[in-house]
């Protein structure tokens, strides 16, 4: 962890962001490749990561360090192995958190 690395010395810029994700169970073999929607890919490419250790801000955020406007749309979908029981998994943004309950999940039925 990062309070464990500065008493050697050493800083981690470990920074934690907000995800969207979604599972659904599946039989095998429903998915075998990897889908991604490559806006994102390139977004960086041409721009950079938009890392900012200053600003706490980490690598491949799909919004802006305020987390409300959004740079870029990030889209995947694989499906796990059997010691998750070949879940599909859909994911998506990466959001820098700026508040301490920016992590707190709202229960929905």
């Amino acid at each position: 962890s990062a309070p464990l690395a500065a008493t050697a010395g050493v800083r981690l810029p470990v920074v934690p962001v907000k995800g969207v994700i979604c599972t659904s169970p599946a039989p095998p073999s429903t998915l075998r490749k990897v889908i991604y929607e490559c806006s994102s890919r390139r977004h960086f490419t041409e721009v950079g990561d938009g890392r900012n250790d200053l600003l706490a801000t980490p690598a491949k955020c799909t919004h802006g360090q305020d987390g409300t406007h959004r740079l870029v749309r990030k889209l995947y979908a694989k499906q796990c192995g059997p010691s998750d029981e070949h879940q599909l998994v859909f994911g998506g943004d990466r959001i820098p958190g700026v508040r301490d309950d920016d992590y707190s999940v709202p229960e929905e039925t």
